[in-house]
């Protein structure tokens, strides 16, 4: 995509005429009405938000224009609110309908979109919600440019494409595809995408000769590492962006532009100021990304140049509405649209995290504005104080250095600045002589120099510390202390911060910074605080320290930004369950289930955020009530934060109710009428299974209609693993009441009543199971078994879970009218009678011995009916597998099971031995390596064989010989040949 030829770009750097041309119209002409300042910037930069204030502050324009979605210019007012404090966000939601006819083959394969609810039936038309953030901190330019603008007086407006025509972008569009990390897969992504510069040639070119890490490195280096007066000369500062952007541009084709819908968004921004210089008397400023300004600039001018022409040519008529208008009037007919204003957070505006239009280390930065913000203020005040006509206290010097960045202190032709970043490096450092012939010749190519320091004394005053050193003070002593709260074993010093700061400012004035900057800030940190390899043991320090940097702060909104009911709704649970809405650092509480009132709405609260999916917290450890597992554990933990994708996630099922509850009863409805759809209407399994999520969410009003569901369903579900499962989930429920909350329903006792004889009029299907099906018949005879040994204990503490220090739960008044004896009678007849398939047969011939109601004479009898002549050898192996699956021990402690399984392979030819040999194999399973180990020994002793041979046979072998690699090798070519020729190379990767 580069206009300039690959491997040559960091030796020789050639700039258009057009970006030359282009530099002298950027701030327009001083003391032109119908003047139209184009302010390019980087988003979230502190560097351009401090000069953009300084330039609104001198200019005080009539218009102010920015880069954002023109549909929720209805949020302007909330961003002027007192209690409004970033970092903040504007949340818009695009929802469509999306017809059963339409096949949708480009998100097949993508995660789904938050939003956008599982519809039972694939061909019934779904609802497709798509959402996107648009983040503001203290010290985003937008944000700057919006509360200037309206301190000022100025009229305030967005321009950019409305979220609903973008929000398809990637299903819609032409586009080659490669969206995105923020597309693919996500509910939420961002509007201030800047993924250009990290693609550019040109910057990574000149990121390289510098010696920087990224073009985040760079960017700092060249901007944000300026001297307080270089920060204000916002004539330098913007025309150096403009050159930045202007040329990272020249890496991509107007096609590639076109289709990932960076033209159609910069027509329509034009459209935009082309009306409103049509409306407006005054100076209009467009605050818009840089990258965008060089394509913005040339249509305005070729606009301009098109009304002149029709001026002079043709008679004056009534003027033609642009397209920018016929959309401002029809969005203002329209619907409000799906925007809020929302808290965001640090976490998710920082670059590292994934956000593409973020600086890395908000946090950082966040503490860097607020110094230069103090520091402005102590040198007013200190001026504001000083006599009249008295001399400084302090040297006539800058607060901070002239450091090797792109601009200089006082203005300079606009005509030098189409000269290289890097060669405005070299005149910030007095060689002038480059830098003016480089700006004589424009187009010509330059070659970027090595940046030289400049001495320590001139970077701040006597005895004033620089806000850059006050920030890596801050930053380090902070982080040490923050290791030294958390007993970590690696805690840092304060011998360790001493040199960290030392180092930090010695990196910075051998880069020639006016301070340690965040990259120095890291690598004195990565110097002094990691002993040994960075790579071994250091990834928890790491991720420790991008964290701390990262920063926790989430910002706040008026009560009038109007967020809905069901976010309302969620943050005073979240109040009440101790979650901190004010931070996203993830925590861990543990909650007491049994013994505590308050744990227990705590957990039903995170259970239902769960069970809505929104991200707040994730369950690490506790009683799995719908498995029916770890029952026996008291404590429940939950790991997580508040954040603001949780807030949106919340948006998106808004109009499921206006609280968490009612969000749970919606989702919990779809479900139940879900069942009915796939072909589950009758499924009691399915049904407790609701039942079960209703307790643990908190909807314990709702008990009464599913129980009545579930005894409905008991009574027409023909399926007996069904059945069996509904009653085991039932028994998890009754010995969990008290956490789950049904202490007060009789109907669960009456329904576990009737569990048992349901399953038992069903058992008898058992009975003429295919072979298919053998293992799981044997598995539900083992499950009912089971469930009636509990029945029987209902009323008993279940695993030891006795609550320490409460008295028991009394037993009621009529035990529970359960005959586990009902069992033996189908147990016999499965055993006896011959046409019961084999598994189950040998599965009941199992439990009725180990219940004592066999004896060895009877089982004698059935084994050699299976075992002994004239069985039927895949019958004996099925008979086998279902002893195996329900007592595999009998096969050890019954010596005639072995000695008729013995006999009865010793009469099999090799082809019967060897098409039997996967179902022994998988009967023998079932046993511990000892208990095989025991076996083996046991079979040799039938063949004669001594306990010395039995050791030898099951004996480890951990000497490999010469000839055994070699006898392997040949096997695995003659297996790979034989593979190949089979046409199966794909399975040796062929």
């Amino acid at each position: 995509m580069s206009v300039m030829p690959a491997g040559t770009v960091a030796k020789s750097i050639a700039f258009p005429e057009a970006v030359a041309q282009q530099l002298p119209q950027l701030l327009g002409t001083e003391g032109d009405p119908a003047r139209v300042v184009f302010v390019p910037v980087r988003h979230h930069s502190p560097a351009c938000a401090w000069a953009l204030r300084a330039l609104l502050r001198e200019l005080r324009p009539a218009a102010i224009l920015i880069e954002g979605p023109d549909d929720v210019n209805s949020l302007l007012p909330l961003m002027s609110d007192p209690q409004t404090r970033p970092p903040v966000a504007w949340l818009c939601q695009a929802v469509r309908e999306r017809p059963a006819a339409i096949s949708d083959d480009s998100t097949d394969d993508a995660a789904p979109e938050a939003g956008a609810d599982a519809d039972p039936d694939p061909g019934a038309p779904r609802t497709d919600t798509r959402s996107s953030f648009y983040p503001f901190c203290d010290y985003s330019p937008e944000w700057i440019a919006l509360r200037e603008g309206a301190a000022l007086g100025a009229q305030v407006a967005l321009i950019d494409l409305p979220w609903q025509d973008k929000a398809w972008e990637r299903e819609d569009g032409d586009g080659d595809g490669d969206g995105d990390a923020e597309t693919l897969g996500t509910a939420a992504r961002s509007q201030m995408e800047e993924r250009h510069f990290a693609h550019s040639r040109y910057l990574t070119a000149m990121a390289r000769q510098l010696g920087c890490g990224d073009h985040h490195d760079l960017w700092d280096r060249l901007f944000e590492l300026r001297s307080a007066d270089q920060r204000a000369d916002w004539r330098s500062l913007f025309a150096d962006v403009f050159s930045w952007c202007a040329m990272a541009r020249l890496d991509y084709e107007p096609e590639v532009l076109e289709a990932e819908l960076s033209l159609p968004r910069e027509r329509h921004m034009a459209a935009h100021i082309q009306r409103w210089r049509a409306q407006v008397q005054g100076t209009i400023v467009v605050v818009t990304g840089g990258f965008h300004t060089p394509e913005l600039m040339r249509l305005c001018a070729a606009n301009a140049d098109a009304s002149t022409d029709a001026k002079s040519t043709s008679k004056p008529r009534k003027a033609k509405a642009t397209p920018a208008a016929k959309a401002a009037k029809a969005s203002a007919a329209a619907a409000a649209p799906n925007a809020w204003l929302i808290r965001y957070s640090f976490e998710q505006l920082d670059a590292l995290n994934g956000y593409s239009a973020g600086m890395p280390s908000p946090g950082y930065y966040q503490r860097l504005w607020e110094a230069w913000n103090r520091s402005e203020a102590e040198a007013s005040a200190t001026s504001a104080s000083r006599p009249l006509g008295s001399p400084p206290s302090v040297q006539a010097e800058p607060v901070e250095a002239h450091p090797p960045v792109m601009g200089k202190q006082t203005p300079r032709p606009m005509a030098e600045a189409v000269a290289a970043p890097a060669q405005v490096l070299r005149q910030a450092q007095g060689e002038r002589g480059d830098i003016a012939k480089g700006a004589g010749a424009a187009t010509g190519a330059h070659t970027p120099p090595t940046v030289q320091a400049e001495p320590v004394e001139a970077r701040h005053g006597l005895g004033t510390p620089s806000p850059f050193i006050a920030v890596a003070l801050d930053v380090l002593t902070g982080y040490a202390q923050q290791t030294r709260q958390q007993d970590q074993a690696d805690a840092i010093s304060t011998a360790l911060v001493q040199a960290a700061a030392l180092q930090a400012q010695r990196l910075a004035d051998l880069r020639g910074n006016a301070g340690p900057g965040r990259q120095d800030l890291l690598d004195a940190i990565r110097s002094c605080f990691v002993k040994g390899a960075i790579d071994e043991g250091t990834r928890g320090f790491t991720a420790d320290l991008r964290a701390y940097l990262s920063g926790t702060r989430m910002g706040e909104v008026p009560p009038s930004a109007g967020s809905p009911p069901l976010i309302e709704d969620a943050r005073r649970l979240a109040r009440a369950a101790g979650v901190r809405l004010d931070d996203t650092t993830a925590r861990t509480t543990r909650l007491d289930l049994y013994r505590k009132p308050t744990h227990r709405v705590r957990s039903r609260f995170f259970q239902a955020m769960a069970y809505l999916d929104t991200g707040l917290a994730q369950w690490v450890n506790g009683p799995d009530f719908l498995a029916g597992t770890r029952l026996n554990l008291l404590f429940e933990e939950w790991h997580g934060a508040w954040s603001p994708l949780v807030e949106a996630r919340l948006l998106a099922l808004a109009a499921d109710g206006a609280s968490v509850e009612a969000a749970c009863l919606a989702k919990l409805q779809r479900e139940e009428a879900a069942l009915a759809d796939e072909g589950r209407g009758r499924s009691a399994s399915a049904a407790v299974m609701l039942l079960l999520r209703a307790c643990l969410v908190g909807l314990q009003h709702r008990l009464p209609q599913l129980l009545g569901m579930l005894s409905t369903h008991l009574n027409e579900d023909a399926s007996i693993g069904s059945v069996i499962d509904c009653g085991h989930r039932l028994v998890t429920l009754w010995r969990a009441r008290e956490p789950l909350g049904v202490q007060q329903h009789p109907e669960l006792r009456r329904l576990l009543a009737r569990v048992w004889p349901a399953a038992l009029f069903l058992l008898p299907n058992l009975q003429h199971s295919p072979a298919e099906a053998e293992a799981q018949a044997v598995q539900y005879l083992l499950a009912l078994r089971e469930l009636g040994r509990m029945l029987q204990t209902l009323d008993a503490p279940a695993d030891g879970g006795t609550t320490a220090g409460a008295a028991p739960t009394p037993a009621p008044a009529s035990a529970l009218a359960i005959d586990p004896a009902l069992l033996i009678p189908h147990l016999q007849r499965f055993a006896t009678e011959p046409d019961t398939s084999p598994g189950v047969c040998g599965a009941a011939t199992a439990l009725l011995y180990l219940e004592g109601l066999w004896d060895d004479a009877q089982l004698d009898t059935v084994l050699r009916q299976r075992f002994g002549p004239g069985a039927v050898p895949a019958d004996a192996v099925r008979f086998l597998n279902g002893v195996m699956q329900a007592a595999p021990e009998l096969l050890l402690r019954l010596p005639a099971l072995l000695q008729g399984l013995d006999a009865l392979v010793r009469g099999w030819d090799e082809a019967a031995f060897i098409a039997h040999l996967p179902d022994l194999r998988q009967a023998f399973t079932a046993l511990r390596p000892q208990d095989t180990a025991t076996l083996a020994e046991r079979v040799v002793g039938l063949h004669g064989g001594d306990a010395g041979a039995a050791s030898a046979l099951v004996a480890m072998h951990y000497e490999t010989s010469e000839a055994d690699l070699q006898a392997g090798l040949a096997l695995q070519q003659a297996l790979q040949a034989a593979l190949l020729r089979d046409g199966l190379g794909a399975w040796v990767g062929q």
